[in-house]
């Protein structure tokens, strides 16, 4: 069963960097498998965000 948290390090061009595999199953689905560098997406509807996928956080709503 995949961790239900993400583990993660801060970086200094992006905000986080994922230190392992994130999984959870979603309600996506797909006529094939979806794999690519940072992502995948299984016809199941289980998303993968892949170790070292790095991002700068949510934006705000309020802009």
């Amino acid at each position: 069963m995949p961790d239900s948290k993400a583990c993660y390090r801060k970086l200094k061009h992006y905000k986080y960097q994922l230190v392992q595999n994130y999984t959870l199953v979603t309600a996506l689905g797909r006529e094939e498998d979806l794999d690519t560098r940072f992502i995948a997406l299984t016809v199941a509807g289980n998303l993968t965000v892949k170790q070292h996928y790095a991002w700068d956080g949510p934006e705000r709503a309020d802009g």
